[in-house]
Formats: C-alpha cells, sequence, structure tokens
C-alpha cells in the first residue's frame, strides 16, 4: 500500500489516541486501523500486553475474522455499507470490545507466555520489545525461536511483531498477519506501522498508568471504609469498657448493703414465728433481697447484654397476678383493697423474666 493509503487510518485514530483514557478503546482503535481495508489492510491483528510483575506476555485482544468464511461475510457487508475506517472506530463499545474479545478466546489464552522462556527461546516477540523494531518474520512454521503455541494460533509462514515501547516502560507487542489472502508483507508496510505503533504506545501507557492509578483509588476507598468500621468497632468497645467500669462501680456499691439488709433481715425474721403478722413482711424483704443479689449476678456475668437464651416469652397477666399474690398479707395489713382488671387479649412478650419480675 501507499504511503498515502495509511493516512485514513492516522487521521481517524488520532483523536482516539489523543483524548481517550480508556485502555480498551484505545487497543480497539488501533487494531480496527490496522485491519480495516483502506488502511494497512492486514487480515487479523493480536495485541499482547507486557505483565511485569507476573513476567509474562499475554494475549489481551485481537481483531480481525476468525475464518475465510467469516471474512468473506464481513468484507461484502463492510463494502455494502460503505464504512470507513472513522465509522469503525467511533461504534466502539464496551459490549462490541468483549463481543470481539470472546470470539478470540481460545487463541488469546494459548498466546501467553513466560516471559523468561521466550528470552531463551531468542522469541521475535522479545527480540522486537528489546531491541525496540519491528521484526518480520518469515517461514515462520519451520523456524525454532517462534513458540509453537505461536505457530498453532498463527498457522501461517509469515507474519510481523511490531513493538510498543517509550522511553519508561515496555508495553507489549501487536502481531499481524496475512493468513486469509496470503499477501505478503512488505518492508514498506512495516516502517509504516512501527511509526503509527509509537503513538499507540504513548496512548496505551497513559492508560494503563490511569488504570493503575483507579486500582489504587479503589484499594484507598476501600481502605478507608473498612478504617471507618475500625473505628466505630473501637468507640464501641470503648463504650462498653465505659459501661462496665460504671457498672463494676455500681455491683460494688449496691452489692455490700444487699448483704448486709439480707444477713440482719434473716436474723430478724426468727423473731417473728409463723402467724405473726410482721413475718410476711420480712419474708418479702428476704425474697426482694434474694432477687436482687441473683440480678447481681447476672450483671457480673455479663447477662444484661441479652443473647436469644436468655428471654422467654413472658405472661405479662400471669406475673402481674404472682406478684399480687405475694403482696396480699402486704395490702391486707394495711387494710388495702387490692382488685385486678386484666386484658386477657395481652399477647406475650418476649423477655427476661428473672429482670423483670
Amino acid at each position: 500500500m501507499e504511503a498515502e493509503g495509511y493516512l485514513p487510518a492516522l487521521h481517524a485514530v488520532t483523536e482516539v489516541l489523543e483524548l481517550s483514557l480508556d485502555l480498551d478503546q484505545i487497543i480497539y482503535s488501533t487494531l480496527t486501523a490496522i485491519t480495516a481495508g483502506e488502511s494497512f489492510g492486514f487480515n487479523r491483528a493480536f495485541f499482547l500486553l507486557v505483565e511485569p510483575r507476573k513476567g509474562r506476555l499475554r494475549g489481551y485482544f485481537a481483531m480481525g475474522p476468525a475464518s475465510r468464511e467469516e471474512a468473506a461475510r464481513v468484507w461484502e457487508e463492510l463494502g455494502r455499507r460503505g464504512e470507513t475506517v472513522d465509522d469503525l472506530i467511533r461504534k466502539y463499545s464496551p459490549t462490541l470490545f468483549e463481543r470481539e474479545k470472546e470470539k478470540f478466546r481460545t487463541e488469546l489464552d494459548l498466546l501467553t507466555f513466560d516471559v523468561e522462556e521466550l528470552r531463551g527461546q531468542g522469541s521475535p516477540l522479545i527480540t522486537s520489545i528489546e531491541n525496540k523494531k519491528a521484526v518480520l518474520v518469515r517461514d515462520a512454521l519451520s523456524r525454532e525461536d517462534v513458540h509453537p503455541r505461536l505457530k498453532e494460533v498463527l498457522n501461517v509462514s509469515e507474519f510481523a511483531v511490531v513493538p510498543l515501547v517509550n522511553p519508561k516502560r515496555e508495553v507489549g507487542v501487536i502481531i499481524v498477519d496475512n493468513f486469509i489472502t496470503g499477501e505478503e508483507i512488505r518492508d514498506g508496510d512495516i516502517v509504516a506501522l512501527e511509526t503509527f505503533a509509537r503513538g499507540a504506545s504513548l496512548a496505551i501507557s497513559r492508560a494503563l498508568l490511569v488504570r493503575k492509578l483507579e486500582e489504587k483509588v479503589r484499594k484507598l476507598e476501600e481502605s478507608q471504609r473498612k478504617i471507618r468500621e475500625y473505628q466505630k468497632t473501637i468507640i464501641e468497645m470503648e463504650k462498653k469498657a465505659t459501661r462496665g467500669e460504671l457498672m463494676h462501680h455500681l455491683i460494688h456499691e449496691l452489692k455490700n448493703p444487699l448483704v448486709v439488709i439480707g444477713g440482719i433481715v434473716n436474723a430478724l425474721l426468727d423473731d417473728f414465728p409463723e402467724g405473726s403478722p410482721q413475718r410476711p413482711y420480712m419474708k418479702a424483704v428476704v425474697e426482694e433481697v434474694r432477687k436482687l443479689e441473683g440480678l447481681l449476678r447476672e450483671v457480673v456475668n455479663g447477662i444484661r447484654n441479652l443473647s436469644p437464651a436468655d428471654v422467654a416469652p413472658v405472661d405479662l397477666n400471669g406475673l402481674i397476678i404472682e406478684k399480687a399474690s405475694e403482696l396480699k398479707s402486704y395490702f391486707d395489713a394495711r387494710s388495702v383493697d387490692c382488685r385486678l382488671e386484666l386484658d386477657g387479649a395481652i399477647p406475650h412478650l418476649t423477655l427476661s423474666p428473672t429482670q423483670l419480675s
């Protein structure tokens, strides 16, 4: 193709390369320009991303027909609709990107390599990146420096590898071939593609940096969320600790008088024989002291923070009748007439019976 034939592709993709921060959009637009018939016109293109931390070169995206039948159908449709490179690039959407990527899922998985393995093999994929220069590979199927999986996926005798690099990092490589038409890849095609790839390298590097920044922001937001949760937990623990100290103080202040009162009343109880009008009062005091001591034991054991096992359905009417019966002798001694008018429709409540009584 003549040099001016590349100009539409360069013009159409320039806006994306200069303005977009979307990694997928940049890669989609770049490979669209490379495979469009009115620009570079390669039948197929693969983008492999360098992942330094994992020490691998990963198949990330591919563009082009998957078979001769698809090629005939797609090229006929494009010719009928008269779509330009600009039209194809502006049709980008995340859904379209994923659909095209899914079409080459198997091939992209196979085109994921360990960098050190490729380096030891003298692979043109690594040679291209390290020398920052495109490599035209001929007699590919018979060469030992071409990885077996690369041979399997491409299944062509000729392909080209174009590095995507910039002064600060190695981005990846683009592999192109003409597996449908079998058209020879010329030196002029490689030179033009190298020039085009430099702009794509900068745009992809920028998008990768933004993606990395976004990931760090997400991690920071997640860390902040966890910190807020920890702060709430700490504040709650501090509140509980404060309540615990206060409770210990109150228990201490209440327990000693209760012990004294209980001892005195028990001693006095012996002075009031059965039938004595004062004896029911003494027994009532003893019973209430016993309940209060039991309540304090519950507090000491942490039972004030009720769990489901500590509560049970309580019949309020029954509880009122029980208490009225306990106090009958007290009322009689003071000529108090106690009458109960209870509502039988009152439902049972889930409470702590011991604390309520």
